[in-house]
């Protein structure tokens, strides 16, 4: 293994670690639990999923992986996959999104991108880079990444169904390994992920 894949290899857990730890010291520094959480967000989006993606794959790289390809009728499927259960997500009692109405239109507009766009980049964009012919570690590997972190955010946030959470965000992740597998690419799988976030907040 190169140093980037060696790295990209313990990514989940030591994100989970040290995010979790930001996440509690934030909720000692307010007792005002969104803005814990999306400080904590901010933070994850920031580190993570800008400046250690662009140090592990670079801008260039992953403007090859936006391109938009040819959907055809498998990936389809694995496109609608998400925005259907982003709908039944509405249904699960606890799994709704905290809402304000004075934070609506910033948290609509930066959890869209910041978990439909920039996870895409961190959690497909690193792994199909890096491991383009490792099923492991291409597919399976992210998606249990994506699932984990999601713990860390409800350390700021009471009354979630953390474990409905991360098995729901475990199976996400994996359709939308396979779109990337499907598609040769991170376009569609951002383009789900973020629609499926819209429809999860509005």
């Amino acid at each position: 293994m190169t140093l980037d894949q060696r790295i990209a290899s313990i990514l989940p857990p030591a994100l989970v670690g040290v995010m979790v730890l930001i996440f509690r010291l934030l909720s000692k520094a307010t007792s005002v639990s969104f803005t814990r959480w999306y400080l904590g967000l901010a933070l994850y989006w920031l580190i993570w999923c800008t400046v250690l993606r662009l140090t592990l794959v670079g801008w260039k790289r992953i403007r090859t992986l936006l391109r938009p390809t040819a959907l055809g009728g498998r990936g389809l499927v694995l496109f609608c996959i998400p925005l259907v259960g982003a709908a039944l997500y509405r249904l699960v009692p606890g799994m709704d999104c905290e809402k304000r109405v004075l934070w609506m239109v910033l948290l609509c507009v930066s959890t869209a991108f910041g978990n439909g766009f920039l996870e895409g980049l961190l959690w497909r964009g690193v792994y199909v880079h890096l491991f383009p012919n490792r099923t492991l570690f291409r597919i399976v590997w992210p998606s249990i990444g994506l699932a984990l972190w999601h713990y860390a955010p409800s350390v700021a946030s009471a009354n979630e169904n953390v474990s409905g959470r991360i098995l729901g965000v475990g199976a996400l992740g994996f359709v939308l390994s396979l779109l990337v597998k499907q598609t040769n690419g991170i376009w569609w799988p951002i383009a789900a992920h973020t629609i499926g976030r819209v429809i999860m907040v509005l």
